[in-house]
């Protein structure tokens, strides 16, 4: 039976209104983080700990770091250790240094502005176990870190002084067996095993009463959107030794709730306010938060403070973000797992989101890696692991309408990865079943007010033990109840895998999927398939293998003696182990369609086209079999380091011809080519109807000769697919074998102007592949198309017209005409924006397009915004094209 969560919430309270200045993310005012001016101690440079634990200690060996860091992530950041990334160095670091524990030091004052009553001491995350000291008194030896994600806190008022106190941490690596952050299968791992101090540590200061973690809860009316009531609930703590009288301030959008309460000494309590007891609390028009794709993200602040009620001093402040929508599961008529938000289904189309290799977190660069996914039309990020330094990634999640699907890691779930033999669940062992659920209620508690998570994963490849089941859902009955959640990743075994059942008795059947496959399939399979990895459920990670990047960032990576033939740089910067560690699997189908090369450069610009090709139809299998298909997301989604490995854009940022295959793959309103029944559909992915649009396909020859043409007008229903037109077979099956055929699609408004396009390049020869004997990461094929002629098109000639725009928010706007001045397709014309005097690609970039084709004589103007540049690096337009006139 499926897990049912109410929650039933009373309370009595009072009105007043009180001013406070507005924030942006989610901040607590009491907490302040000790960022800068940490010194990291090597081992070989510690004479004695107790040396460590002197005021302004003279340390020549320390590297002075900004935390959070790991160990190995700080001396890449500070330079003493060069560029690993390059070649093969991160396999050559010699890891001796790293399997001994290293320190952490660091002195700070108390805040004089606010109280200090009460004092504390946390740390959000350490990797693995440690011992912590202040002001020479040992707080914690290491039996008391266990794990990565529990969250550790420490009384320190009667230990702290108001200034020069002497933080020592020492921290221990992760020993085989260790449930540790991991990267399984995608790259090698960093030298330290991220050892540190991954996540914040912070200094909170409050009055006698401190206030914990309030939360908001959202219900709304899911037929016209008229009306939200929230509910609002918050503990508060004595943290004094006598009977304390105060008052609970709760602040958003004007209104305000006051709660008066009385604690007794070292009491807890939970404050709950809602709408049944206040009227303000019942919203009228309230501003709903969707989903990319789907409206848009208004996001509200809570800001809540506790005030003693004898002279209104405010003991603590604390300050959050909310969005109003609501979050449910079903399971359609095929009885796979789909999702609704704000009462409406909506197909789930993301990726597999992974931090950098050393956990480092740029502001711009996370940025800008959020705001690809929005670019790219998707909608969800999916975590396997608790990512994040801060939760700045999430805050990012919330303002683009990313829904983040996070949870355990697989790194948990195999003896390869994890040192512990497997017993077909989650490998944690029974007496560490109360630690890991704890550790999972502290990451629930961090982050369960982002309304872009929106649900929690318990398991990946397998779902835990019902003893840990159990405790994970009283953890989330005390701290949550407004999300789904998700009892594993998979459902039903994989080729190849002994056959299992991944249901509970509590939960039912997870009814999602990891068939796979991991490595290259053709644009057919996802049509065609039903029994595998193709378009029908919720396949929870999957895609068409490697991802090869583009020239430019190749080269940055890769030692110029290393660029080419493909070797063993080549084969480091895949993934791991026999299936994914060489580009064997993948090289093989993509010379069978598109040839051998000679050189980097021409193999990397044709290996966009095979990125292209083979992401598009992924998406758009997914989108045009709804309702059966619930969701996909293509793994992965971004890098952790340089690499080729499963990637919609590479590690500096770069764009592949996969990123624009997703982009136009995702659109909202889109027609489609259908491989497997050699068929043009219409997809409307909106709530609400299209109406009146022409759809116009015209086939062409490899030689640019028109072979069919086909119009027609019609109306779009929500949610709806049409299938608008079959092409000619017997026209394709009597061309000479070998031959390319090109289809252009294209979506008029009834006043001629043009909604979108999609442009296909077909082969002669249908595929066909070997599903009986398809394993876990790949079905073999038996027939391959053959594009070999793409290699010898006829010459065209695209002319371009450069104009700069506005530039908003640090993002210089600009167009670029391109006209066809030839009587052939221009064949993938690649777009760039290039510094005029290093040459080096301005990232990140947001086309409107690229990787795009032209008709004959066509003409088309796209868009583009990229970074500001100074004076000294302005930026030029560059093309490039796989059939330029000679």
């Amino acid at each position: 039976m499926k897990r049912n969560y109410q929650t039933l919430l009373t309370h009595m309270f009072l009105i007043s209104s009180i001013p406070m200045t507005a924030i942006s993310g989610s901040e607590t005012r009491s907490e302040k983080a000790l960022i800068d001016d940490w010194q990291l101690i090597p081992p070989e440079t510690v004479e004695s700990m107790d040396s460590l634990h002197q005021v302004n200690a003279s340390l020549p060996g320390a590297h002075i770091i900004s935390v959070p860091s790991t160990v190995f992530g700080a001396l890449v950041e500070g330079g003493t250790v060069p560029d690993p990334f390059v070649g093969t160095r991160l396999a050559e670091v010699d890891t001796a240094p790293y399997r001994q524990p290293w320190v952490y030091r660091r002195q700070f004052d108390l805040d004089p502005s606010l109280p200090k009553d009460f004092v504390e001491l946390i740390f959000e995350g350490i990797q693995q176990t440690g011992k912590v000291w202040l002001n020479g008194e040992l707080l914690a030896d290491r039996d008391a870190f266990q794990g990565p994600f529990k969250m550790y806190r420490f009384d320190i008022s009667t230990r702290v002084k108001p200034e020069n106190n002497v933080l020592v941490v020492q921290i221990f690596p992760p020993e085989k067996g260790d449930l540790s952050i991991g990267w399984v299968d995608w790259n090698p791992y960093p030298p330290d095993q991220n050892m540190g101090l991954w996540r914040s540590v912070k200094v909170r200061q409050s009055g006698p009463i401190s206030l914990e973690t309030p939360f908001v809860r959202t219900q709304l009316d899911l037929n016209a959107f008229e009306w939200a009531e929230l509910t609002i609930e918050s503990e508060v703590c004595n943290r004094s030794t006598g009977l304390q009288h105060a008052v609970l301030e709760l602040q958003f959008d004007s209104e305000t709730v006051e709660i008066p309460f009385t604690l007794d000494p070292g009491e807890t309590r939970k404050l709950i306010a809602q709408a049944s007891d206040f009227a303000q609390l019942r919203l009228t028009d309230p501003k709903v938060w969707w989903p990319n794709g789907m409206g848009e993200q208004p996001l509200y602040t809570l800001h809540a403070q506790v005030k003693l009620a004898d002279d209104s001093s405010v003991t603590e402040q604390r300050a959050t973000r909310f969005g109003i929508r609501e979050v449910s599961d079903y399971l359609n008529a095929q009885g796979h797992r789909g999702w609704k938000v704000n009462g409406r289904p909506v197909l789930i189309r993301g990726g597999g989101w992974v931090d950098d290799l050393f956990l480092r977190e740029h502001a711009d660069r996370l940025e800008a890696q959020v705001r690809y996914a929005k670019h790219m039309n998707l909608n969800t990020l999916r975590l396997e692991g608790f990512f994040g330094a801060t939760q700045r990634f999430y805050d990012l999640c919330d303002e683009n309408g990313l829904l983040v699907m996070i949870g355990w890691s697989c790194h948990w779930e195999w003896e390869n990865y994890c040192h512990r033999p497997e017993d077909g669940y989650l490998l944690i062992r029974p007496e560490e079943n109360a630690f890991h659920a704890a550790s999972y209620r502290d990451q629930v508690l961090w982050l369960r007010n982002h309304p872009s998570v929106f649900l929690w994963v318990f398991g990946s490849d397998t779902i835990p033990r019902p003893e840990l089941e159990t405790l994970l859902y009283q953890h989330l009955d005390e701290v949550d109840g407004t999300r789904p959640i998700l009892l594993g990743c998979k459902s039903g075994s994989n080729a190849g895998e002994a056959e299992r059942k991944f249901e509970s008795e509590t939960y039912g059947p997870v009814a999602v999927k990891m068939k796979g496959p991991y490595h290259y399939v053709p644009p057919i399979y996802w049509f065609e398939d039903r029994q595998f990895g193709g378009a029908y459920g919720f396949n929870t990670e999957t895609g068409p293998g490697l991802q090869p990047v583009v020239y430019d960032s190749l080269k940055k990576f890769t030692p110029a003696d290393k660029l080419w033939p493909m070797n063993e740089v080549w084969d480091f910067h895949t993934g791991r182990g026999d299936v994914f560690g060489s580009f064997e699997l993948w090289k093989q189908p993509f010379e069978r369609r598109y040839g051998s090369f000679d050189s980097a450069e021409a193999f990397s610009a044709w290996a966009q086209v095979s990125n292209y090709e083979a992401m598009r139809p992924m998406f758009e299998a997914f989108v045009s079999n709804q309702p059966e298909a619930t969701g996909v997301i293509q793994w992965m989604y971004n890098s952790s380091m340089p690499n080729h490995l499963w990637q919609l854009f590479d590690y500096y940022l770069m764009p592949t011809g996969a990123f624009y295959a997703a982009r136009k793959a995702n659109e909202t309103v889109q027609a489609i080519y259908d491989y497997a029944r050699e068929a043009i559909l219409l997809s409307n992915d909106d709530h609400a109807a299209v109406h009146e649009l022409e759809v116009k396909a015209t086939l062409y020859d490899q030689n640019s000769k028109v072979l069919w043409e086909h119009d027609k007008r019609t109306v779009m229903a929500p949610k709806t697919v049409q299938r608008i037109a079959d092409l000619p077979g017997k026209l394709l099956q009597s061309a000479e074998p070998g031959s390319v055929f090109f289809l252009d699609l294209r979506i008029e408004r009834p006043d001629g102007t043009e909604l979108t396009r999609n442009f296909y390049w077909l082969s002669q020869q249908r595929e066909q592949l070997d599903y009986p004997v398809s394993s876990w990461y790949q079905t073999p094929i038996t027939r391959a198309a053959d594009f070999s002629g793409l290699r010898s098109l006829p010459g065209a000639q695209v002319q371009s017209e450069w104009k700069l725009g506005e530039s908003v928010n640090g993002l210089q706007s600009a167009e670029v005409t391109l006209t066809n001045a030839s009587d052939h397709i221009a064949f993938f014309v690649e777009l760039m924006i290039r510094e005029n005097v290093s040459g080096e690609a301005i990232l990140p970039v947001y086309w409107q397009d690229n990787y795009l084709s032209l008709c004959p004589g066509e003409t088309r103007t796209v868009r583009v915004r990229y970074p500001d540049q100074d004076s000294t690096r302005n930026a030029v337009f560059s093309l490039s094209l796989l059939n330029p006139l000679n």
